[in-house]
């Protein structure tokens, strides 16, 4: 088993490319579920949460935003598939991921390194990707 940071440079044009691109600093988001073609995800918006809310309802594409308290949102809208790309291939996002413009940073868990290759190459169709050090995360045995 291997957790790694993927950081992709995305190409696409996404919503959450333009909320984010001026800010001094990454995004966290929490993904909630994937289902159909849409995610759905808390963004910790901070003191952008009014802004962000605005810009999201605005929006034709974002199916729903709800404002969870003064700092974070619950979102749906459609996935850019990188997500896709990731549970496609056996992976499963651990901890918060952050977006920050074009910048998109996965934490993913796979079993096997096969996996982890597999969704750097699927993320390639979207970006650019490179792999922060894979770390094995097998658990300790155990001694009776």
């Amino acid at each position: 088993m291997f957790t790694a940071t993927l950081h992709c440079t995305q190409h696409r044009e996404c919503i959450l490319r333009r909320l984010t691109a001026d800010l001094d600093a990454p995004v966290p988001i929490e993904i909630e579920e994937i289902q159909n073609g849409f995610v759905t995800f808390v963004l910790r918006a901070g003191p952008h949460a009014d802004s962000f809310q605005s810009t999201l309802e605005e929006a034709t594409h974002v199916e729903h935003v709800d404002r969870l308290d003064d700092e974070n949102l619950l979102v749906t809208k459609p996935s850019c598939d990188a997500y896709s790309a990731i549970y496609q291939n056996h992976g499963m996002l651990r901890r918060s991921n952050t977006v920050s413009g074009r910048q998109r940073e996965y934490n993913v868990l796979v079993f096997r390194r096969e996996d982890l290759k597999d969704i750097i190459d699927d993320l390639a169709e979207f970006g650019t990707v490179t792999l922060g050090s894979p770390r094995s995360s097998a658990p300790k045995p155990t001694h009776n």
